[in-house]
């Protein structure tokens, strides 16, 4: 496996505010990517990093406000 080193100004985007991200509940892949029909051991952000050498480029963040209506 490749590791890529990141500088502190160049952040990736995170999984865990996305809309498009989910937890399998698979033990060998729990992270998922809807938008990219994926699972995986580790979060979809970092598995794009390695593997293109990108930052995702579908990220959409989570409209946190509609989570709180009642």
């Amino acid at each position: 496996m490749r590791i890529i080193m990141t500088s502190p100004a160049e952040k990736r985007p995170n999984c865990f505010r996305c809309a498009y991200f989910y937890i399998t509940h698979e033990p060998l892949h729990p992270y998922g990517c809807k938008a990219m029909g994926f699972k995986g051991r580790q979060l979809p952000a970092i598995t794009v990093r390695v593997s293109s050498g990108l930052n995702c480029q579908i990220f959409s963040p989570v409209n946190l406000e509609k989570l709180d209506d009642p």
